[in-house]
């Protein structure tokens, strides 16, 4: 339904392209290469994606006030491009733009969304008191709200911080309820995080031949889904598996690594749920 939705924004673009002359055309012009910015992104298209928040950003921004709100959000989803690549100067920029105006505003949900963002980004740069004091205060709008998708994402990231700090009990109730939450509200593109999170808990335990069970399932799920890992995970991803690799040796490793790709998704989260309890 991705593809057939980036079809129908294309067309409405250039429809409008035609229009420019027509009074009012701006508004609609910047909403649909905002839309086909988010489409593109969950197809894997982030430079892309960038690309077209930066065209609808112009757009909102010579609206003037009356674009305030498309210019925040706009903004927002350049600094998450940004983070996912790694990029994290630019992101810092971004998310400064996006910030100052949703507290100009008042808007709740998208400061809640983008200080979970800034949280990762801090964790990224390893300001761990930062990224939790970010989590938790974006966590506590989220519960306000009742934005349960927030909700999902910061405590997954609540949980990789206390994971970090070694406290894996805390880490382990915060990754069942992200998983149980995706599992309850479909969410394929939050699945693969939660995941891969007890992959990366069972690692730091040293349970090594469960972690590599949980990261292969987490690998089948994210080429199902065609959600693959962004740029800015791909490091800890490949010091993990460089670590399984070598703890378990080669051929366990690759055997074990089977077993995962040929678990199935319900099989894989009942496991990871019976030997987390």
């Amino acid at each position: 339904y991705l593809a057939e939705a980036q079809a129908r924004l294309e067309q409405l673009l250039a429809r409008l392209g035609e229009k420019t002359a027509v009074f009012g055309i701006a508004i609609p012009q910047a909403k649909a290469l905002y839309s086909l910015g988010i489409v593109t992104h969950l197809q894997g298209g982030d430079a892309a994606a960038t690309d077209l928040f930066m065209q609808s950003l112009a757009i909102w921004q010579r609206l003037g006030a009356a674009g305030e709100l498309g210019a925040a959000r706009a903004a927002h989803f350049i600094a998450f491009m940004a983070l996912r690549r790694a990029d994290y100067a630019t992101a810092h920029i971004w998310y400064g733009q996006s910030n100052g105006r949703y507290r100009q505003l008042g808007d709740d949900w998208g400061l809640s969304e983008a200080q979970s963002q800034m949280g990762t980004l801090a964790l990224r740069e390893g300001n761990i008191v930062e990224a939790r004091r970010l989590q938790e205060e974006a966590l506590a709008i989220k519960q306000r709200l009742g934005d349960a998708r927030g909700i999902l994402f910061s405590v997954w990231a609540l949980g990789n911080i206390a994971r970090l700090q070694g406290d894996y009990p805390t880490a382990r109730a915060c990754y069942i309820q992200a998983l149980q939450t995706a599992q309850q509200s479909d969410d394929k593109w939050s699945l693969p995080y939660c995941i891969e999170a007890f992959g990366y808990l069972a690692l730091a335990e040293r349970r090594f031949q469960q972690a590599a069970r949980i990261f292969a399932a987490a690998e089948v799920l994210r080429t199902a889904t065609g959600a693959p890992l962004p740029p800015v995970w791909h490091a800890d991803y490949a010091r993990a598996r460089t670590e399984m690799e070598t703890s378990l040796g080669t051929a366990s490793f690759a055997a074990v690594w089977h077993e995962g790709q040929t678990m199935g998704l319900p099989q894989a989260i009942h496991h990871i749920l019976q030997t987390s309890s």
